[in-house]
C-alpha cells in the first residue's frame, strides 16, 4: 500500500498529547520547529491536522505504555483527519495497550526456529574473509551452541554477533559460551544474558558512557550531539585517549561503536537515538542506581545517586536524606512548566555544589534573577542548559564558572552578559543568537570554543578580527561586517588557516557598491588573507565585491557544499566542477558571470561529479552555459533550479545529466524552445515548476510519466505534447495566470480527445486554479477527475459563482477541502458548499469584499473552517459571541478566524 506520509515516534515514558503531537510532527516534518515551547496544543494540534488533511497516512507509534490511556482518544480523533486507508502501528510489550488502541487482534512477534536462527546468527557473525579461517569448523561448532541458547530471539544475534565477529579467538568464544550469566536467564530464554554478555565485553570507559544513556526516560529520543557533550563534561573522556583529537571527536567514534553494536539504536530523525529497553533496564541495574529517573511512581530517591533525572510532574519532590554534595547530573524532562513555585529548586542547586550536568531546559523560572546568581555559584559546573527559561541577563558572577563547557541560551532574549564572560576560558559550545554573541567583548579569549554563530567585525579593541586568533578549536564560524577588515595583514592575523577543525565557514560583507577597482582588489586581498583549512566542507560567501576569487577557492577538495550570494562584481569563476566531493552548490545574485564553460568545468573528464543539487538565481548577465564536449557532465545531479536569468539562451541540453528529479525554471523565456529537447531525456522527473514565460512552451508529456508535482504561473502559450493521459502518477497540479494552457486543451481537441487529454489524471489529489477555468466554462474537462480532494481558488477576479459553476462543483463527490485566495472581488461563496456532503475544510484568505456566509450555510459534518487575511467585515461577522454569521458555522468543531482559534471541540475533529 502506498502513503503519502510516514511518521515514526517513540512514546516514552510520562509522555504528554503534547509531546506526541510534538514527536508526530517533528517526524512528518522536521524543519517545521515545533520544539518550540511557545507552541500550545491547541495550535499543534492545527498544525497537525493541517498536514495530515486528506492525505494516506502511516504512523508508527512504538514502545507504548500506560501513559497513552490518558491521550489516545484526543490523538485517535485528529489522526482520524487523515484518509480513511491510512494505518497506525503501535509496538507496545502489554497485551492491554493492544486491545485498547487497536481494531483488530494483536500480533504477537514469536522467536525464530532454531534453524532460522542458526543461519541468521552464523550471517551476522562470519564474513568472506572468516571462511577462509583454517579453523572456521570449530567456530563454527561453537557458534552454533551459542545461538541455542538464545532460543531464537533476533535480538541475541543482533547484540552478540558484533562481539564474536571483533575477537576471532577461540578462547573468548568458548568463554561466552560457558559464562555464569546463562543461569540467570530469565525463563529460559536469555533475556538478562544479552545486555550482560554485551555490556560486560566494553572497556570501562565505553561501559560507563553507556550506563550514563540510562538517565533517559525509557524510549527517549535524544540527540546524539548533547550526550557526546555530557560525556565530555563528566570527563569520561580523558586526555589520554584522545592526544591531540578533540574529546568530542573521540566521543562520536564511542558512541557510533555502542551504535554498532546496537546498544544505542538510529530513529528516523538524523543525530538523534533511542535506547534499547532491554539495554536500559540492565543498564539501570547495574548502575546500583548510581544513574537514577525519578518518575511518577518513584517512592524514595536513593540516597547514594550521583546522577538524576527528573519528570518535571515530580518537580516538588521530597529529596528527604539526600546527599546534595554527591549530585553530579540534574536533569529535567517533560512538558514545559509555567506559573511553578520554583523555590524546591534553588534549595536543591544551591546544595548541590559538585554540580557538572544541569539541564533545566523549558522551565519557566519565576525569579529569573535569583535563579541567575545561585547558578552562578556552582564552581564545578561544566554543562549548564538554559534554552527557552525566560532568562534575559546574567550576573557578573557568571563569570567566575572557569569549568564551564557548554552553555545553551536558545529561546532566550539576552539583554546583558557580564563584562567578564571571556573569563570563560573552557567553555567549548556556546548555542545563542548572533545578538547575544557579539554583546561579548574580547571573545577570541575563549580559545575552546568549537562554534561562533556569528562574529561581527567592529573597529574597536576587542571587536577586530584579530580576536579569531587563537581560536583553533573552532568547527563552524560565521564572519560578518568584513567591510571593516582594513588590510590583507588584518585577515591573515585571523589565522583561518590554522583552524585544522573548521568544517563549516561563511564570509559575509555588508552590501555596498565598491568605490573603485582599488576597493575591488581589497575585497580580493582580504578573502585572500582567509584561507580556511583545506579539510572545509560548506563555505558560504556573501556580498563579496572582488571580480575574482583568490586560488585557495579551487583547492578546497573536501567542499561538500558552496554557497556563493550576491557578489555582483565577480566575473570569473573558479573551476568548480573540479571539485570531486561538491554535493550541492549554489550561485545568486551574480549579475556579472556571462559564461558558464570549460573555466567552471575544469580540465577532468568528468565534471561535478557528485553534485546532487545545482541552483542558478539572479544571475542578470548570464548569457550561455556551454556544452562539455566529450565529457560526462554533473552525472548524479537531482535537482535543478534556475530563477530569474533573462539572458540566458544556451543550454547544455546534449551532455547535461539526465538523472534529474526536480526541475524549477522561472524567467525562461530567452532559452524556453531548448527545453522541449532536454525534457525528453529527463524520464525520472518528479516534479516540474515552470513560471514567468511568455513564449510558447511544449511540454512532451509522453516522456514525462513519473511526473507527480506540475507547476506551471505566468505561462502564457502552453501545449501538452501528446496528451495529459501520460500523466497517470500526477498528484498535484497547480495553474495561476496561465490563459491558453486550458485554451489550447479546449480549442484544439474535440470533445472525446479533451476527455482522454484530462482522463489519464486519475492519482490528481489537489488542484489549484484560477478564475479562467471558471469564466471561460474550461472546468467541465475535469468532470471525469473523481480522485480530486484538495481544490484551490487562486487569484479570482469573478465577483460570484454562477448556477453552471455550482453543479459543476457539486459533481466533484471527492473533494473534502476547498480554499478561496486572493479572490479579492468575490462577493458571495457557491451557495450550494452545504450539499458538498465529504467537504471538510473552508478555507477563506484574503477575499476582502466577502461579508457573509451562503444562505443555506455549510455542510453538516464539515470539522474546520477559517477566515484569514482582509475580509474584516466577514471575520467580524464569524465571531462567536456577537457574530451574525456564527449561528451557520456553530456546528464546525474547529473555527479559526485572522490566526485565533475560535472554537476547538477536540473529540469530533475529524470523526
Amino acid at each position: 500500500m502506498c502513503f503519502d506520509l510516514r511518521a515514526w515516534v517513540y512514546v516514552s515514558d510520562n509522555i504528554s498529547g503534547k509531546q506526541i503531537v510534538q514527536r508526530i510532527i517533528m517526524s512528518l516534518e522536521p524543519w517545521s520547529g515545533v520544539t518550540d515551547a511557545a507552541l500550545d496544543l491547541d495550535s499543534l494540534q492545527h498544525k497537525l491536522i493541517d498536514i495530515i488533511r486528506s492525505k494516506r497516512l502511516l504512523l508508527v507509534l512504538d514502545g507504548v505504555s500506560d501513559d497513552i490511556i490518558i491521550v489516545w482518544s484526543q490523538l485517535r480523533s485528529i489522526l482520524r483527519c487523515s484518509e480513511p486507508q491510512s494505518m497506525v502501528l503501535v509496538t507496545t510489550q502489554k497485551y492491554s495497550i493492544a486491545n485498547l488502541v487497536g481494531t483488530m487482534g494483536p500480533i504477537t512477534l514469536n522467536t525464530l526456529g532454531q534453524t532460522d536462527f542458526r543461519y541468521l546468527f552464523e550471517h551476522l557473525v562470519f564474513d568472506d574473509c572468516f571462511y577462509h579461517h583454517y579453523e572456521v569448523h570449530l567456530f563454527e561448532s561453537v557458534c552454533e551452541k551459542i545461538a541455542d541458547k538464545f532460543h531464537g530471539l533476533p535480538l541475541a544475534a543482533k547484540t552478540v554477533a558484533p562481539l564474536l565477529r571483533a575477537n576471532r579467538n577461540m578462547g573468548y568464544w568458548e568463554n561466552v559460551l560457558r559464562s555464569d550469566w546463562w543461569n540467570i536467564a530469565d525463563h529460559g530464554l536469555g533475556i538478562n544474558v544479552l545486555p550482560a554478555l554485551g555490556i560486560g565485553c566494553l572497556n570501562a570507559a565505553l561501559r560507563q558512557c553507556l550506563l550514563f544513556c540510562s538517565l533517559f526516560p525509557r524510549n527517549y529520543v535524544f540527540e546524539k550531539e548533547r550526550v557526546v557533550q555530557m560525556w565530555v563534561a563528566h570527563g569520561f573522556i580523558q586526555s589520554s585517549n584522545t592526544g591531540d583529537i578533540l574529546p568530542e571527536n573521540v566521543a562520536n567514534n564511542w558512541f557510533d561503536e555502542l551504535v554498532d553494536r546496537s546498544f544505542l539504536q538510529p530513529t528516523v530523525w538524523q543525530g538523534r537515538y533511542v535506547m534499547h529497553d532491554l539495554i536500559r533496564e540492565f543498564s539501570v541495574a547495574v548502575s546500583s542506581n548510581e544513574y537514577y529517573v525519578f518518575h511518577r511512581n518513584s517512592k524514595v530517591l536513593p540516597q547514594f545517586s550521583n546522577h538524576i533525572s527528573v519528570d518535571n510532574d515530580n518537580f516538588d519532590l521530597q529529596w528527604g536524606h539526600y546527599d546534595h554534595k554527591r549530585l553530579q547530573t540534574l536533569m529535567f524532562f517533560g512538558h514545559h512548566r509555567v506559573d511553578k513555585n520554583y523555590d524546591t529548586l534553588g534549595s536543591i542547586v544551591r546544595k548541590s555544589t559538585s554540580l557538572r550536568v544541569l539541564d533545566l531546559s523549558y522551565i519557566c523560572m519565576s525569579n529569573v534573577s535569583q535563579a541567575s546568581y545561585i547558578l552562578s555559584k556552582l564552581s564545578h559546573l561544566r554543562y549548564l542548559d538554559l534554552s527557552f527559561t525566560g532568562i534575559k541577563d546574567l550576573p557578573e558572577a557568571f563569570g567566575n564558572l572557569y569549568h564551564l563547557q557548554v552553555l545553551d541560551l536558545r529561546g532566550c532574549i539576552i539583554e546583558k552578559l557580564p563584562k567578564n564572560m571571556n573569563n570563560l576560558i573552557n567553555l567549548r559550545h556556546l548555542y545563542a543568537d548572533s545578538q547575544t554573541i557579539a554583546l561579548i567583548y574580547a571573545v577570541g579569549q575563549l580559545t575552546k570554543l568549537q562554534e561562533l554563530q556569528e562574529f561581527r567585525v567592529r573597529l574597536e579593541d576587542g571587536y577586530k578580527i584579530n580576536e579569531l586568533r587563537d581560536m583553533k578549536d573552532l568547527r563552524k564560524l560565521c564572519i560578518t561586517n568584513l567591510e571593516k577588515v582594513s588590510s590583507l595583514q588584518e585577515a591573515i592575523d585571523a589565522k583561518l588557516v590554522e583552524k585544522k577543525s573548521l568544517d563549516s565557514l561563511q564570509l559575509k560583507w555588508v552590501y555596498q557598491m565598491p568605490e573603485s577597482r582599488s576597493t575591488s582588489q581589497l575585497n580580493k586581498d582580504i578573502l585572500d588573507g582567509l584561507h580556511p583549512h583545506f579539510q572545509l566542507k560548506r563555505l558560504k560567501i556573501l556580498n563579496y565585491m572582488g571580480i575574482d576569487f583568490p586560488y585557495w577557492v579551487q583547492r578546497l577538495t573536501d567542499l561538500i557544499v558552496v554557497n556563493i550570494i550576491n557578489c555582483h562584481w565577480l566575473s570569473v569563476l573558479p573551476p568548480l566542477g573540479e571539485l570531486p566531493r561538491l554535493k550541492k552548490l549554489s550561485l545568486f545574485g551574480l549579475s556579472s558571470i556571462t559564461h558558464i564553460n570549460d573555466q567552471v568545468y575544469g580540465t577532468n573528464d568528468v565534471i561535478f561529479p557528485y553534485l546532487e543539487e545545482l541552483h542558478f538565481s539572479e544571475l542578470f548577465s548570464w548569457e550561455q552555459w556551454s556544452e562539455a564536449e566529450y565529457k560526462l557532465l554533473i552525472p548524479h545531479l537531482r535537482k535543478l533550479g534556475i530563477n530569474a536569468c533573462s539572458k540566458l539562451s544556451l543550454l547544455p541540453i546534449e551532455t547535461l545529466s539526465s538523472s534529474v528529479k526536480e526541475l524549477h525554471l522561472s524567467s525562461c523565456t530567452s532559452y524556453i524552445s531548448m527545453l522541449p529537447t532536454y525534457l525528453k531525456r529527463l524520464t525520472s522527473l518528479t516534479k516540474l515548476s515552470i513560471q514567468d514565460c511568455s513564449a510558447t512552451l511544449l511540454i512532451p508529456c509522453h516522456s514525462l510519466t513519473l511526473l507527480e508535482h506540475l507547476q506551471l504561473e505566468s505561462c502564457f502559450d502552453v501545449h501538452f505534447e501528446g496528451g495529459m493521459q501520460y500523466f497517470t502518477k500526477l498528484k498535484k497540479l497547480e495553474v495561476h495566470r496561465c490563459f491558453d494552457v486550458t485554451q489550447n486543451i479546449y480549442e484544439q481537441t474535440s470533445l472525446l480527445e479533451r476527455d482522454s487529454l484530462m482522463g489519464g489524471l486519475q492519482s490528481l489529489i489537489h488542484l489549484v486554479i484560477d478564475d479562467r477555468f471558471m469564466y471561460y466554462r474550461y472546468y467541465h474537462m475535469l468532470n471525469t477527475l473523481c480522485s480530486i480532494r484538495t481544490m484551490k481558488f487562486c487569484a479570482f477576479d469573478l465577483s460570484e459563482f454562477t448556477t453552471e459553476d455550482e453543479e459543476w462543483l457539486q459533481q466533484l463527490q471527492s473533494l473534502q477541502e476547498i480554499q478561496f485566495a486572493s479572490c479579492r472581488n468575490l462577493l458571495r461563496l457557491p451557495s450550494n458548499l452545504n450539499n458538498m456532503l465529504n467537504l471538510k475544510k473552508v478555507v477563506l484568505n484574503d477575499c476582502c469584499k466577502l461579508q457573509s456566509l451562503p444562505l443555506n450555510g455549510l455542510p453538516d459534518n464539515l470539522k474546520e473552517f477559517h477566515v484569514s487575511g482582509g475580509s474584516e467585515v466577514l471575520e467580524q461577522q464569524c465571531q462567536k459571541t456577537d457574530g451574525d454569521e456564527w449561528q451557520k458555522i456553530s456546528h464546525v468543531p474547529y473555527v479559526r478566524i485572522n490566526g485565533r482559534t475560535i472554537q476547538m471541540i477536540s473529540h469530533d475533529l475529524g470523526s
